[in-house]
């Protein structure tokens, strides 16, 4: 079975836990619920800490973070590339903003509308290292067109992809030829941008 990376797991497992916290959740509740699926004791114990460290820094408030989620939507639906990166820079500073963000292209990136899929899969390519999970698990996704846009993305983030390259060589058996392809360019783009710049032999 597909497993995210230790890094993937923490921040999954934190955008969790904030996702309790905004539902109303106290610190005691956060770690029992964390605690019952699954996590360990003395991490779970921890989470809410690590919450606190990281609200201290925020610079959205709740309103301000849903109108740039909005205007991410409006974005996709609009198939507009320039607005989405615009207003992806405005929420990449803030945890939480970006937390929000995440799980909208996520959404998106499943749409049966395959142009606004694309650009969904583009805003999660932009976030480098922390767009490639929903990605990697979009390549095994039944709709070639999904699988198609993942792999494009995920080769368009370079080295910060490399954690895709087992699941896109899977690829190679894709019974789309378009998949195949784009599959093949994404891991060669990846391992090409994993090369030191210095190394020339």
């Amino acid at each position: 079975m597909l497993m995210p990376t230790l890094e993937q797991r923490v921040r999954i497992m934190l955008h969790h836990a904030w996702d309790l916290r905004d539902a109303g959740s106290d610190n005691k509740a956060i770690i029992e619920k964390l605690r019952t699926e699954g996590v360990p004791p003395h991490i779970a114990d921890e989470v809410p800490k690590l919450i606190d460290d990281a609200t201290a820094k925020l610079i959205h408030d709740a309103s301000a973070r849903q109108t740039i989620v909005d205007q991410v939507t409006a974005a996709i639906e609009e198939e507009d590339y320039e607005a989405l990166q615009a207003t992806m820079i405005q929420g990449v500073d803030d945890e939480r903003t970006l937390h929000k963000v995440y799980c909208e292209l996520e959404k998106q990136l499943l749409s049966d509308s395959h142009s606004q899929g694309t650009i969904a899969a583009f805003g999660l390519s932009f976030l480098l290292g922390l767009g490639d999970w929903p990605l990697i698990q979009a390549l095994s996704h039944p709709d070639w067109n999904v699988r198609f846009r993942a792999a494009f993305a995920l080769g368009k983030m370079g080295k910060h992809a490399s954690n895709a390259l087992p699941s896109l060589r899977e690829l190679n058996n894709d019974s789309d030829e378009y998949v195949k392809e784009v599959a093949k360019e994404a891991i060669a783009a990846i391992e090409k941008a994993m090369k030191p710049w210095w190394k020339f032999w």
